[in-house]
């Protein structure tokens, strides 16, 4: 065969091969694209879906959109959610081009889908926008409305058996309703006692006359004095803190649920949410206060004795590394290396700790020494009998020192506080 003979057959072969190759990689080519767009455009539906969902559960939660706001935000976010189907039939119409290796055809009605769903997205965005920044703002005053209100409430002679609460109280959620106290004897009896007046005739007084015991207590107990001064000032920065709520809170110059028609301007709720926030804050600081008072007198009552209560020893193997002289394939002198063990002991102090919930024990390794018969010596901090931490019943310190000149003695007291006005009901 001549050289031009060979050279028309390889001019043929590279033509098929191009031939069947090149409509092969494009075809190749246009299935990894419309497969990159159909996982685009799914990612870009979940995130309209999510993003729908989040929104619709801020307009139903709120409590501060007006009829005609809810209204409006419902039927826009309910044709967001027929878009939103239509979204998802058409990404099966593409799935199933793209099955049919229709790839251009999938390709292309995945582009106007995305730019579709794009527009969508950024519409709900703008509700839920609107719903963080404007009804967020409305609710969170309101809340902090209803929240003063509770707080400030006379207390009432609640009963189990009564059906129908007055209207002044009937129009607070349950969850604010909480913080208005229950009328006895006992609050009244401490009311008058510790003339708190009418500026506190509320939750604030209340939470007073509850936790008087509790100062009463440790002004009795204590076992020293700045033990009785610290629980002084906390029971008075609580009261300080209390006694100018009042004020602050008849000072603000609109209540929110009286005047809110749908017209109150963005300007003069962040007005109001500023002004309630600083009565809020003081309220805060008088619970936190005597919060401080009760954690507080908690540590007064904890008590830990942790003390050496022995010593212990064990066997233990050590390994060692030698050499010794040895003779060579040649017949010479050398050194070889060889391993061999010794006995030993390994000391230990033996750690107990004993608090109103019993006695725990354990040991704490302090060193060893490669003899079989060698006893450790404990420093005057590892001897038997030395206390490393004893908080007594009743103080706020901690003392070491020795079971003979500490003479520590777990003691046994029943709870003082019933009730504590911070507990989650």
């Amino acid at each position: 065969m001549d050289r031009k003979t060979l050279g028309t057959i390889s001019a043929v072969v590279i033509i098929i091969t191009l031939a069947i190759g090149i409509p092969y990689g494009i075809k190749t080519y246009k299935l990894r694209v419309a497969k990159g767009a159909i996982e685009l455009t799914t990612g870009l539906r979940d995130a309209f879906q999510q993003k729908l969902a989040e929104t619709q559960k801020s307009v139903t939660d709120s409590l501060c959109l007006t009829p005609e706001e809810k209204h409006q935000l419902e039927e826009k976010l309910c044709a967001a959610e027929n878009r939103l189907t239509s979204f998802s039939v058409a990404m099966k119409s593409a799935e199933t081009s793209f099955a049919s290796s229709e790839y251009d055809k999938t390709r292309e009605a995945l582009q106007v889908l995305q730019a579709e769903i794009t527009t969508e997205l950024g519409h709900v965005k703008v509700l839920s926008d609107f719903c963080a920044k404007v009804a967020g703002l409305r609710d969170r005053v309101l809340k902090n409305e209803l929240y003063l209100k509770a707080r400030l409430k006379k207390p009432y002679p609640f009963s189990e058996k009564e059906i129908e609460l007055p209207a002044e109280l009937a129009m607070l959620p349950k969850e604010y309703l909480q913080y208005v106290p229950r009328l006895d004897a006992h609050l009244e009896e401490g009311m008058r006692t510790q003339e708190l007046g009418p500026e506190l005739n509320n939750s604030l007084g209340a939470n007073l006359v509850k936790l008087r015991p509790v100062l009463d207590h440790i002004l009795t107990t204590a076992k020293r004095e700045p033990i009785k001064e610290r629980a002084r000032e906390l029971f008075a920065r609580a009261i300080k803190y209390y006694r100018l709520v009042r004020a602050k809170n008849d000072a603000l110059p609109i209540w929110y649920r009286a005047s809110h028609d749908g017209t109150l301007t963005a300007e003069r709720i962040e007005l109001l949410d500023k002004q309630q926030s600083e009565v809020v804050g003081i309220i805060t600081a008088g619970d936190q206060a005597l919060k401080d008072l009760i954690a507080y007198d908690q540590l007064l009552h904890s008590q830990t004795c942790v003390y050496i209560s022995g010593h212990a020893y064990r066997k233990k193997e050590f390994s060692h590394t030698g050499t010794r002289p040895s003779l060579n394939s040649k017949g010479e002198l050398t050194l070889k290396n060889y391993k061999y063990t010794t006995d030993g002991r390994e000391f230990f102090i033996i750690q107990r700790t004993a608090t109103t919930e019993g006695m725990t024990e354990g040991q704490i390794r302090v060193g060893e020494i490669d003899d079989p018969v060698a006893m450790w010596t404990f420093g005057p901090t590892q001897e038997v009998g030395y206390v490393e931490h004893w908080k007594p019943l009743h103080d706020d310190q901690v003392y070491v020192g020795t079971l003979e000149s500490l003479k520590p003695v777990i003691e046994e007291e029943f709870p003082h506080l019933a009730n504590d006005p911070f507990e989650k009901k």
